[in-house]
C-alpha cells in the first residue's frame, strides 16, 4: 500500500466529509471508489493543440469575412488564398498526426 498526502480547500474537505457520511465509507475507500469510476483521457498531442489553435484562428477569420460580406464589403482574392493555404496546412498537420497515432509506441 502507498500513502498519499492531499491538500484540500475547506469546501472540498467539507464535500469529502459529506460524501463519507452519506456513503459510510472511509476517506480512502471513497477516493479509491471515485478513482475506479473515472475515465481518464489522454492529453492531446501538441500537434492536436496547434490544429485547434489554427482552427480557432480560421473561425475568427471566417467570422470577420462573413461580417464584412454582410456589410457589403468585397472579399479579396488574397483573403481567400490565405484561408485556402491555412486549410491545406491544417490538413497536412491532421494527416501527419493521425499517421503518428498509428505508430506503435514503447
Amino acid at each position: 500500500m502507498h500513502q498519499l498526502h492531499v491538500m484540500l480547500s475547506e469546501k472540498d474537505y467539507a464535500h469529502l466529509k459529506e460524501q463519507q457520511r452519506r456513503s459510510g465509507l472511509s476517506a480512502s475507500a471513497l477516493i479509491r471508489s471515485l478513482l475506479a469510476d473515472l475515465e481518464i483521457k489522454e492529453r492531446p498531442t501538441e500537434m492536436v493543440m496547434q490544429v485547434c489553435r489554427e482552427l480557432n484562428a480560421i473561425g475568427n477569420n471566417l467570422n470577420q469575412l462573413a461580417w464584412a460580406a454582410n456589410q457589403g464589403a468585397p472579399i479579396s482574392v488574397e483573403q481567400l488564398a490565405a484561408i485556402k493555404q491555412t486549410l491545406e496546412q491544417l490538413w497536412h498537420w491532421a494527416k501527419f498526426d493521425s499517421e503518428l497515432a498509428e505508430v506503435p509506441r514503447k
